[in-house]
Formats: structure tokens, sequence, C-alpha cells
């Protein structure tokens, strides 16, 4: 009975000293959220109210692309560019996606580039809520032309804090 005690109060003084799953500190995640001082909006929220269903998708996509960049350029010196595929079918899983992809360097040859529009057919250089809604405007009007059901949508921050949109 003595020894099953013992064991007992040892249990007791050893199994909090193993426990090595520490804890996240609420300060940190504050810390690294703080880092961006305000959420990337394209448009203005009356833009937005009188957008269309499609609209809406490529705005919230590229407003998403844009924020995901800006989290990911915070700690690394890599450039990354975010490529959203948009349907005006809202049941085409793959046709509306956003995936992002460090962008290669300028010295790689042409086969490799994957994450670039070859030859985009048009580009809007964003700075702006008015420039931003031009351009998704742009891009609609771009698809009825064309009589597309869908896009690629290539996003990716300049050097001067605007953001370049390409499509094709």
């Amino acid at each position: 009975m003595k020894k099953l005690i013992v064991l007992f109060v040892l249990l007791i003084l050893v199994i909090p000293a193993c426990n090595t799953d520490k804890e996240i500190e609420p300060h940190t995640e504050k810390e690294n959220l703080s880092k961006i001082s305000t959420l990337f909006k394209s448009v203005k929220p009356e833009e937005y109210k009188k957008a269309s269903y499609f609209q809406k998708r490529l705005i919230n996509q590229i407003d998403a692309a844009v924020n995901a960049l800006d989290i990911l350029s915070q700690d690394t010196h890599i450039q990354y560019e975010a490529m959203v595929s948009v349907s005006k079918n809202v049941n085409e899983k793959f046709s509306n996606s956003l995936l992002i992809a460090p962008i290669e360097s300028s010295h790689e040859t042409t086969n490799t580039k994957s994450a670039r529009v070859s030859e985009a057919d048009g580009k809007c250089h964003v700075c702006g809520m008015t420039s931003a809604w031009s351009c998704i405007k742009e891009v609609e009007e771009y698809m009825n032309k064309k009589s597309l059901d869908e896009i690629d949508v290539h996003v990716k921050r300049t050097s001067d804090g605007c953001v370049d949109i390409t499509y094709k």
C-alpha cells in the first residue's frame, strides 16, 4: 500500500512536467496580424452592392489574393503571384479557385515559367478603388466580347504598392 501511495505521488509530480505542448500565446498572433494595418479592399462598399453576382465573386477572389500576397510577403523576400480562376458557372469547382505560387526569376526559360500569363490579353495597374472597379468591369467586358464562361486572372503586388492584374 505504501508503494502505491509513493507511486501515486510521483505520478502527480511527473505528469505535469511531461506536458511538452506549449500553448500559443495570444499576443504572438496579434503581433503578426498587426503587421497588416488594413485588409485590402478593391472597391467601395457602394460599388460592391451594385455589382453583379459574378463581379462580386471576382472582387472577393482578387481581394483575397492581394491579402494573401501581403501576408506572405511579410516574412520573406520571395515574391509571389496569385492566380485566380473564375467561372460564371459556380458549380465548376476547379474553375473557381485561387492559387499562389512564387514568381520565377527572369533568367528561367519561357517553358518553365508556369506562374505567368503568357502574352496577357489585358492588364490593369490598380492603385485605388476607382481603378479597381474599372478593372473588374474591363475583365467582365473582355469575357463578354470573347464569349468566355471562365477566365484566369493573375494578381501581383508591385514595388509602388499597387496591384497588377493581368488576364487572358
